[in-house]
């Protein structure tokens, strides 16, 4: 799929929609290990070259530049499944420069390290296996580069400035991180008037569904009896949101028959047909419905916030969304799929649910297992009619601050129905914990079956607190929680009245003492703070150093106790197993840290003289009496060069005053021209002072200076050192004289 498109998208699967459960990411997997397969045989290729001492043979050049190809090929597939595995397994600087220098012409093959920063268009691609992940589209210097990043989403909308750093290869990054450097104005809201232009189109040979009409569609839209768009956000925003326009147009007959992946084209197409009929300056929303052209696999697409789009009546301001005509034959189906992607046009993401096993939430910072749309109680999840969940009404602004409490003490809450328009307490959001100092937060709500969308949910959501949580792996989701464990179902989730949660990983307590048609009441309790020891958390910088065999090489480790405040210090004892047969040695042999603590210890490795050039894993370890963990890096033995000969020279062995020097250098990598070497001047004059001059080889390795003398330059001999640098691991010096009378 093309993700380098001009708008913020989210692909909804149809497959997905229904998924309780993503599947585990073995593709990911698999492509980590080929990647480490296929660098092996760039590196083992590599030596082969430098045990020539001389230029690679043209079978050496060819061997390698298919290899190159082929790992980048697999590379670019791992940084969209797994962009972490491919920050942490991409070559170092060092290593991807060496070996371009000995195999000139596949730097594109090659990927660069460095921090890319422009405003951002977010999308979210969904597979269909119910998994996702958030892709973020950057415009550089006109290269659209395409940003997968690893970790949590980050909260950002259409044009907002980020920078990221991380790895890039040709059209794509791998960010290790992002951070937001500014934000941009939201060009068009969740609040107010909706004015939605929709386009009923088609494709050359592929007829147009006849149940699906105009009236129809309107009716979907904005029909005044039954379910409806506007009735429903009407309703869950408290008359802040609201369709006064649907107007329906078409069918339409594009040029051509697009495929899944073209939308922004099939977009601008619509708009080339439609632009005769359509003022498009009058909407804030554009919807496209269309027949399925062929294995499109999603059931729409939709921006998350707005973007710009050209027509004829000039620069367009609106979010657009794409929807497969078969739903729009049924009035709900319609309004479900129209609800979920107008929800990501007004900037929502999904309702997850989040699984934690036999006990509905696990230990701080621990992940759980997510289903991308397991809410079966917000359409912005499972296929369903449910209010936009707390959390999201707050993050819209549907919700106002009267509407959300905020509970770090014990006492007695009270919330109103969320389907009620109302100034007091909706949403209680409760720390998780006194102790806690992560962003760990509980988020209540109460369901009532007092309108057609929310009536439809399951009843024992009526019964108590449906809750949501929130924390560093959340982004900008929200987490259904399941406090029901009697089952795997997500659609009886709700803490009910009469039960008490224990938090078995705080000092956190949950009661639910009331719940009536108008009400319900929460009994919140923060007790003895107490000692839960959780594994301490270890990682390892760089990921991937390069390094010669004989060498060695340093990381720095970064270690946190993750233990509660209620637990005493630990001692973490530091240990290797990883490289087999490298010595390592630490800084210090242990750490004293306590709750919350953190510490950085430096690990050095030495590799073994004699190493086979590869990628080769590095592990470390921290224990103590009651929890260990185990941080991964890796560490690239590549071969080392041949020997590195300088020769400097002057075009003369003695000058006048006012006379020009010219100083060369030739520099030799064996028995090769090191073209491209980067060679430092020193010119020494009789009295001690210097000046230096920075110039690059050319393709016979030889490169030159000239320095004119002044009336004030000092006679005697002069010192010239010329300092040449391959590879950022190899340089080599000479010097040479000359003399001034």
């Amino acid at each position: 799929m093309n993700i380098r498109t001009r708008s913020i998208l989210t692909i909804l699967a149809t497959a997905g929609i229904l998924a309780a459960q993503p599947a585990p990411n073995s593709r990911a997997a698999a492509l980590a290990t080929q990647l480490r397969t296929a660098t092996n045989n760039v590196l083992a290729t590599h030596a082969e070259a430098r045990r020539a001492n001389g230029p690679a043979s043209a079978a050496l050049n060819t061997r390698a530049a298919q290899q190159l190809q082929s790992r980048a090929a697999t590379l670019l597939a791992l940084m969209s499944e797994n962009p972490g595995e491919a920050v942490k397994q991409s070559l170092s600087a060092d290593a991807a420069d060496d070996i371009n220098n000995t195999f000139p012409g596949n730097a594109r093959f090659l990927e660069e390290h460095g921090t890319w920063q422009g405003p951002v268009e977010k999308s979210v691609i969904d597979a269909m296996d119910g998994s996702s992940r958030a892709i973020y589209g950057l415009n550089i210097a006109g290269q659209n580069l395409t940003v997968h990043l690893a970790g949590p989403d980050l909260n950002v909308r259409c044009q907002d400035v980020i920078a990221f750093q991380g790895i890039k290869l040709q059209e794509s990054v791998a960010a290790a991180s992002g951070t937001i450097v500014t934000t941009a104005a939201t060009p068009c809201g969740p609040k107010g008037d909706q004015k939605i232009a929709i386009l009923m189109i088609t494709f050359p040979g592929i007829a147009a569904p006849t149940n699906v009409t105009a009236t129809g569609v309107k009716d979907i839209m904005q029909a005044t009896t039954g379910r409806s768009v506007d009735d429903f956000w009407r309703k869950a925003s408290y008359n802040q949101t609201w369709v006064t326009t649907a107007d329906v147009y078409g069918w339409y007959t594009l040029d051509r028959v697009y495929t899944c992946d073209e939308y922004s084209a099939m977009r601008s197409a619509a708009i080339a047909a439609a632009d005769a009929d359509v003022n498009f300056l009058n909407y804030n929303r554009l919807f496209l419905i269309l027949p399925d052209p062929g294995g499109c696999g999603w059931a729409g697409l939709g921006n998350v916030g707005c973007t710009t789009f050209s027509s004829a009546d000039g620069t367009v301001t609106a979010s657009t969304s794409w929807m497969l005509a078969n739903y729009f034959a049924s009035r709900d189906y319609g309004v479900k799929l129209t609800l979920h992607e107008g929800g990501h046009n007004l900037g929502l993401m999904h309702s997850r649910s989040r699984d934690f096993g036999l006990e509905p939430l696990g230990a701080i910072g621990t992940t759980g297992a997510y289903s991308e749309y397991g809410d079966p109680n917000s359409t912005m999840g499972y296929w369903n009619f449910g209010h936009y969940a707390g959390y999201q009404k707050q993050s819209i602004g549907w919700q106002s601050a009267s509407n959300l409490q905020t509970v770090q003490t014990t006492g007695t809450y009270s919330i109103l129905p969320t389907e009620i328009g109302t100034a007091a307490v909706q949403t209680l959001k409760v720390k998780r914990g006194t102790d806690n100092t992560a962003n760990a937060w509980l988020w209540l709500e109460y369901r009532q079956p007092v309108d057609t969308y929310d009536n439809t949910l399951n009843a024992q959501m009526f019964t108590g607190a449906l809750i949501h949580y929130q924390d560093n792996n959340t982004g900008t989701y929200t987490d259904l929680l399941d406090f029901t464990r009697t089952n795997t179902s997500f659609a009886d989730a709700a803490l009910a009245l009469g039960q008490t949660w224990v938090d078995p990983y705080s000092n956190l307590s949950l009661s639910i003492t009331g719940a009536t048609a108008n009400a319900l009441t929460v009994n919140v309790n923060y007790g003895p703070i107490p000692c839960v020891r959780n594994a301490p958390t270890i990682s390892a910088s760089p990921t991937n150093p390069s390094a010669y065999a004989g060498t060695s090489v340093n990381y720095t480790l970064s270690i946190t106790n993750n233990d509660s405040l209620g637990c005493a210090a630990s001692t973490f004892n530091l240990s290797s197993t990883l490289p087999a047969g490298f010595a390592t040695a630490f800084s210090v042999a242990s750490v004293a840290l306590t709750p919350g603590q953190a510490t950085n210890v430096t690990m050095t490795k030495t590799i073994p003289a004699g190493t086979t050039p590869a990628v080769y894993p590095v592990d470390a370890s921290a224990a103590s009496v009651d929890s260990a963990n185990t941080g991964t890096a890796n560490l690239t033995v590549i071969a080392p060069p041949p020997p590195l000969t300088v020769t400097a020279s002057t075009n003369a062995a003695s000058y006048a005053a006012r006379y020009n020097v010219t100083m060369s250098a030739k520099v030799l990598s064996g028995a090769n021209p090191a073209s491209g070497a980067t060679v430092v001047f020193t010119l020494t004059k009789p009295n001690g002072t210097s000046t230096t001059k920075t110039a690059t080889t050319s393709t016979t390795g030889t490169v030159s200076w000239t320095y004119k003398l002044g009336p004030k330059d000092p006679t005697g001999t002069y010192t010239v050192t010329a300092t040449a640098t391959f590879s950022p691991l190899t340089t080599a010096s000479a010097p040479v004289t000359f003399t001034v009378k």
